[in-house]
């Protein structure tokens, strides 16, 4: 009976920790996005919340390609049990320069610490930490823009819609920009060559071009090239797309029982119009943020579908530091090694994700002011989940080590 005894303690201890210590923090906001100023001086206040009502001491840092240019005047907060929340400032000093254009970042991290950290005797635990990231978006110098291309498939003597996100992120204004899209078949021949419509885009400011083309040409596998041309400047986007039948259709994306912060659970409806069980379908979600950086790309378990049948596709998305607001993106659905895509746009809230498909399903847009929120509901999930898990099988082990001492 030791060894069970022995056992029982240490896996009590265990879950006891789990417990106690799955965030017991949350922060907001999650992430705060700058433009870049010379010599800017900005203070940014993040709140720190206590979930779980628990004494203890955190540490405040920070880390990253920015860190040095952060600093913190509070380096540690020390929470009751009834403190719900707590509040710290900490300043960005940028210099008179960064080199590199872009994107640069560091981390505000606020850590528990045990308290043998605060010279006590040492306390075995999975310390909790949390993250607000900052962004400070550096402008190119002049004029700057990156492309997208989005694509829809049709069949023949179709029309061929053509999406083409224009995003200006030079510090000067573009007066012109236009796209020739040039079509190239399976065997890398030019089959066609059209053009966008032309508009101007503001510094910072994103916009999009569109073409259509009808589809006088053979089944198959198809890639556009995209040459944007902005006053005097050039970038290039390309993606693929099929002329032909296509029998997978999408019908509509909802998430039910969702709150920020925890695992969404997309259900991708979509319909086999062929006569014919259609093999290896899956779908695959893309979603982009203001400034085109990718916040989620998941891809549902391949499946069969029946012949004239629908069925609900499953992807999970992790929205954990995820900020309320409105993302455009696509899905792609293939089966059987073909594939085809359409947009899409999805606006987060903090309890519910709704998902348009463009030209199939539509919502009345509400976006929300983008804010963080604390996330904590997932780990707790995870802890109860091992520690159920876990009690299970220490109960059959205690049955049969109990059978054997009999």
């Amino acid at each position: 009976m030791k060894k069970i005894n022995k056992l029982g303690i240490v896996l009590f201890l265990v879950f006891t920790l789990l417990i106690e210590n799955v965030i017991a923090l949350g922060i907001s906001p999650g992430k705060k996005i700058i433009d870049f100023e010379p010599n800017l001086e900005k203070d940014i206040t993040l709140t720190v919340f206590n979930s779980e009502h628990r004494d203890f001491t955190a540490a405040i840092f920070a880390r990253g390609e920015l860190s040095n240019y952060i600093e913190i005047q509070e380096t540690k907060l020390k929470f009751s049990s009834q403190d719900n929340e707590k509040s710290f400032n900490y300043k960005i000093k940028l210099p008179e320069k960064i080199d590199k254009p872009g994107q640069h970042y560091a981390d505000v991290v606020v850590r528990e610490i045990s308290e043998a950290e605060e010279g006590k005797d040492i306390v075995i635990g999975a310390l909790v930490a949390v993250v607000s990231q900052l962004e400070v978006k550096v402008p190119y110098p002049g004029k700057y823009a990156t492309a997208n291309l989005d694509i829809e498939n049709a069949k023949p003597n179709e029309e061929v819609r053509f999406f083409l996100r224009i995003n200006n992120l030079g510090e000067e204004d573009i007066g012109n920009a236009r796209a020739k899209i040039t079509i190239f078949n399976k065997k890398n021949k030019e089959v066609a060559q059209i053009t966008t419509d032309a508009t101007s885009i503001n510094s910072k400011e994103r916009k999009e071009l569109t073409a259509k083309w009808t589809a006088n040409a053979s089944l198959g596998d198809y890639k556009a090239v995209a040459v944007v041309s902005y006053d005097d400047l050039e970038t290039t986007a390309e993606s693929n797309f099929i002329i032909g039948d296509f029998f997978l259709k999408p019908l509509d994306i909802s998430v039910k029982n969702f709150k920020l912060g925890q695992i969404a659970k997309f259900n991708i409806l979509v319909e086999n119009l062929a006569n014919r069980e259609l093999n290896d379908t899956a779908a695959q979600l893309l979603l982009f943020d203001e400034n085109e950086n990718k916040v989620m790309d998941i891809k549902s378990t391949p499946t069969e579908i029946e012949a004239f049948s629908k069925k609900e596709l499953i992807a999970y998305w992790d929205t954990e530091n995820i900020k309320e607001g409105a993302y455009i993106g696509k899905i792609i659905l293939g089966y059987e090694g073909k594939t085809a895509e359409r947009q899409i746009r999805t606006v987060v809230k903090e309890n519910e994700i709704k998902t348009e498909i463009i030209g199939i399903t539509a919502f009345a847009v509400d976006v929300p002011e983008a804010e963080s929120k604390p996330n904590n509901g997932l780990l707790f999930s995870i802890a109860i989940v091992i520690l159920i898990l876990s009690n299970i099988a220490w109960l059959i082990y205690y049955k049969k080590f109990r059978k054997r001492e009999n």
